[in-house]
């Protein structure tokens, strides 16, 4: 935001000016990540950048499908796979109100560690062999083994990160 104004994908010198840098990834359905700094803003000017930065990133998966449709190329849809239902309520049944707790740490740090713990733990029930090491063409996401569990559905910004409706572990 410079002057008031909220500028989508400032050049850097832009952005030296800035009182907010705020970085999005989105589908066109919301917002998926924010990440920034700012000096100061108001809740109001936040949450225009935010729809202001939305905005941007429909525009950009619209052009995407544009592109998609000019290619020619469908998407590839037969390599994605999702857990068996049983497995991840059996899942969260063990380990579903651990990891609610866990992602209610304030801290990025302390909650990473105990996110790493408890997906050690999910791996250790459920696999009868370790996981092979993440190789450069297929990176494991920390979050992938527990991102399914079915505590997580109705999970809400006030519940993660804010450390402030905690559940018991």
């Amino acid at each position: 935001m410079i002057d008031g104004q909220f500028i989508v994908n400032p050049t850097k010198e832009e952005m030296k000016r800035s009182e907010l840098v705020l970085t999005l990834a989105g589908s066109r359905n919301g917002i998926l990540m924010i990440e920034g700094v700012s000096r100061f803003v108001t809740e109001e000017q936040m949450m225009e950048a935010l729809t202001v930065g939305h905005a941007a990133i429909v525009q950009i998966c619209h052009a995407i499908d544009v592109f998609q449709s000019v290619a020619g190329k469908a998407k590839k849809l037969d390599t994605l796979h999702s857990l068996p239902h049983s497995l991840t309520q059996e899942m969260d049944r063990l380990f579903g109100q651990r990891v609610r707790h866990a992602l209610s740490i304030h801290d990025k740090h302390e909650r990473g560690r105990e996110v790493g713990l408890i997906e050690e733990e999910i791996l250790k029930a459920f696999t009868t062999s370790p996981p092979p090491p993440p190789s450069s063409s297929e990176p494991l996401s920390p979050t992938t083994s527990i991102s399914s569990l079915p505590a997580l559905e109705n999970l809400t910004s006030e519940d993660s990160v804010t450390g402030e409706r905690e559940s018991s572990p």
